[in-house]
């Protein structure tokens, strides 16, 4: 699963080359990897494909220094192209090699907020890998120059101009593989390198931002609509702020750092017929590629396109459609701190709430999710269509739910556990039907805490709010 929440967790600091993360309690330093650094390092970089991920063997929390379950993996890479220094010879083009790396055993439990960021690694993803020979490793045997995932890894594309294993091995071949990643990558490879951006404001990267902009106009024309693309995902996928089309396009991108400038510099070679309702309808599209850019879609929606009758036409057209991140977006808009309109707010939930309830009808198995710090899978989507007819269905539309709740505390656990993510997603009176049923089930809901646990809090928040729950609808089985 993904550590794609990591970054809405913790607070960066950059401190020239390192980063301190803080978590609920402790704090330490993180060095934050800069592409002169990664080639400068390393013994040889391999941009490689994954062929296969393995599991080699299980870390017990007290045998090592995270105290935290751990999985000892290993990647199996197949290059596609690779430089070295000296005298250390680069694994030939189609050589397979074998990659160890740690990952946290999310099932055996959790780390603290400011545990490892091991890389986040998946068969068919191709990455640019800065390794050193081991010691005393085996012909075909790399290690990573570090286990942490802080701007180490550079995503790629398959194909790209001028990278590695073309002229002398530095950040000019890097940067030319991650333009490869936007000029060339599919939509999952467009939010890794969108992402790898996130890195960029912190480190003293000196114009790197339009050096990327120029390796990507030297393999993609002006006017091509793949910039747009570039544009919306470097936008959602690279955290705040989220600057109007017409403000990035007046600045050129100079007040800006990171995916925002880079957005900037893509919409500037963009043409500019139709382009905002282009943008939104791209931003609406880019919504569905992961977790991150729907966040990313819902921050730049409220932030610069909050009253635009476009963007309220366009979302009503995929709720419509029956887009899962549609109704993500409009749950979003519909709580009352987004600033919409009360109009604007009515019009959206007759198009919602219909949509929450089709779509969790016709899809009996939630979508795949990412952990978050308590070992439980997130899956936003199903989640925030679970919020809208809590929060705002009619007594036939909240009865349903409760029947479907019970049905898959009986028969579905994994449904049964991600409706219950999105009813327990802030304390309300209109939880307290689905309360009776959690209040005596005895199974685990995290690690270290039960469902009735977990509901006696929220009974409690209730109380003290002068709303008391009845007893428990029906006895509940202590399952998993």
């Amino acid at each position: 699963m993904s550590n794609s929440l990591r970054a809405s967790h913790i607070a960066a600091l950059a401190v020239g080359t390192a980063m301190v993360i803080t978590g609920a309690a402790q704090a330490r330093p993180v060095r934050l990897w800069q592409m002169s650094d990664l080639a400068a390092k390393s013994d040889v970089i391999v941009v490689g494909e994954i062929t296969q991920i393995t599991e080699v063997a299980k870390i017990g929390a007290k045998d090592n220094r995270w105290n935290t379950p751990l999985l000892q993996m290993k990647a199996t890479v197949r290059a596609l192209r690779a430089a070295g220094h000296g005298t250390t010879a680069a694994p030939a083009k189609g050589a397979l090699i074998a990659i160890p790396f740690k990952r946290v055993d999310w099932e055996a439990g959790s780390p603290a907020p400011d545990g490892p960021m091991y890389p986040d690694l998946r068969a068919g993803e191709v990455w640019a890998f800065p390794l050193r020979r081991p010691a005393d490793g085996k012909p075909g045997e790399w290690e990573l120059i570090d286990e942490e995932d802080v701007g180490l890894l550079v995503p790629c594309a398959r194909e790209t101009t001028g990278g590695v294993g073309t002229g002398e091995l530095g950040a000019p071949s890097l940067i030319a593989e991650l333009a490869g990643a936007f000029v060339h990558g599919d939509d999952a490879t467009l939010v890794r390198a969108a992402k790898y951006l996130r890195n960029f404001p912190w480190v003293p990267q000196e114009d790197t931002i339009p050096r990327l902009g120029d390796a990507i106009a030297a393999q993609l024309p002006r006017g091509d609509a793949r910039w747009l693309t570039i544009a919306v995902f470097s936008q959602c996928a690279s955290g705040i702020p989220h600057p109007t089309v017409a403000e990035m396009l007046a600045g050129g991108g100079e007040e800006f750092q990171g995916g925002p400038r880079l957005a900037a510099l893509a919409l500037a070679k963009t043409d500019r017929r139709g382009l905002e309702e282009r943008f939104l309808r791209e931003v609406l599209r880019c919504a569905s590629a992961s977790s991150t850019t729907l966040w990313g879609a819902g921050g730049v929606l409220v932030s610069g396109y909050l009253h635009d009758p476009r963007m309220h036409r366009l979302l009503a057209e995929e709720l419509r459609a029956d887009k899962w991140e549609a109704v993500a977006l409009a749950a979003n808009l519909l709580r009352p701190a987004s600033g919409a309109s009360e109009a604007e707010r009515e019009a959206l939930l007759k198009e919602t709430l219909p949509a929450a309830r089709r779509l969790l009808t016709r899809e009996r198995r939630p979508p795949p999710g990412i952990y978050n710090w308590e070992g439980n899978v997130l899956r936003p989507e199903f989640e925030a269509a679970v919020r809208v007819i809590r929060d705002y269905g009619s007594q036939e539309d909240v009865d349903w739910l409760v029947t479907e709740f019970r049905r898959a505390q009986a028969e579905d656990r994994e449904r049964y556990r991600s409706i219950w993510i999105g009813i327990r997603s802030d304390t309300t009176p209109r939880m307290v039907p689905f309360l009776r049923i959690v209040k005596d089930d005895q199974g685990m809901f995290a690690a270290g805490r039960r469902y009735c646990d977990d509901a006696a809090w929220f009974e409690q928040d209730l109380a003290r709010h002068g709303v008391p729950v009845p007893p428990a609808a029906a006895t509940a089985p202590a399952r998993q």
